[in-house]
């Protein structure tokens, strides 16, 4: 998965792209598909849980837009040992 994203930081126009590449794992037999969205609906969960977040109906571009929540997301899911990452 690529991600590209624009928008303004600091009042200057910007632009990051960030790319996700996952495997089935043969010792859990576990899909990419299952990884990648359950572990991060997961994560979400833990967030509502510890009141990071708000609960109900959420866009995923929202949680993207709180830098704290973003960066626990992004732990979380590297604890899985799914990586996303900005391009250089």
């Amino acid at each position: 998965m690529e991600l590209r994203v624009k928008g303004i930081r600091q009042g200057q126009q910007t632009s990051e792209t960030y790319r996700l590449v996952d495997y089935y794992d043969q010792k859990k037999r576990i899909s990419s598909m299952a990884r990648t969205t359950g572990y991060t609906c997961a994560a979400a969960a833990r967030l509502m849980l510890n009141n990071k977040i708000r609960s109900g109906v959420l866009a995923p571009e929202h949680l993207g837009q709180d830098a704290d929540c973003f960066e626990s997301l992004l732990a979380d899911l590297a604890l899985r040992n799914i990586l996303i990452k900005p391009c250089p």
